[in-house]
């Protein structure tokens, strides 16, 4: 039955990246592809889909539906639609926030390109190989600290939000 979660998973990144290209048609598909393919990633997913997939099962199991898994699919997501609204709307909502997230992701690393590039020493800031979502607690719309990994081993932490108060702060200090 982990074909179930799968399945959900597999609908659940598709639905990622429509909503990503919808908001943003010029984002480019590989940061799309760095963050859906990482652990926190999955562990979003995971604590999205952990009290309904047990309920998807136990009616599968009980109408005997899943002898013919292919044919099921369209009828997973009835069944979610149909008896679990609350659920439907949560899950878009955390659609939204993930690309919303990404789109944001993506743009602010065009506009500071070149000063991650000299800052960091980053060859190309644009295309992280990995980037790790849900870091810590999500604020103002469900925005979120977010870690990006480069193919070179070096590490950046991103935060969805103007530092320049930090700054301030750090220099007063100093």
């Amino acid at each position: 039955m982990e074909r179930i979660s799968d399945s959900l998973l597999i609908s659940f990144i598709k639905d990622v990246i429509v909503f990503c290209q919808n908001s943003y048609p010029n984002i480019d598909g590989r940061i799309i592809l760095a963050c859906t393919r990482t652990p926190s990633f999955l562990n979003c997913f995971h604590r999205l889909y952990f009290s309904i997939i047990p309920l998807i099962r136990s009616a599968l199991t009980k109408s005997q539906i899943h002898n013919n898994f292919d044919d099921v699919q369209g009828e997973i997501e009835s069944y979610i639609h149909s008896n679990y609204p609350v659920f439907e709307r949560w899950r878009k909502l955390i659609i939204s926030h993930i690309g919303d997230g990404i789109v944001n992701l993506s743009n602010n690393l065009k506009n500071d390109e070149d000063i991650i590039r000299r800052s960091f020493n980053i060859e190309n800031p644009l295309h992280p190989a990995y980037v790790h979502i849900n870091l810590g607690d999500s604020h103002r719309g469900g925005k979120t600290v977010l870690m990006l990994e480069y193919n070179n081993g070096k590490k950046l932490i991103y935060k969805p939000r103007n530092l320049s108060i930090d700054k301030h702060f750090a220099q007063l200090l100093t």
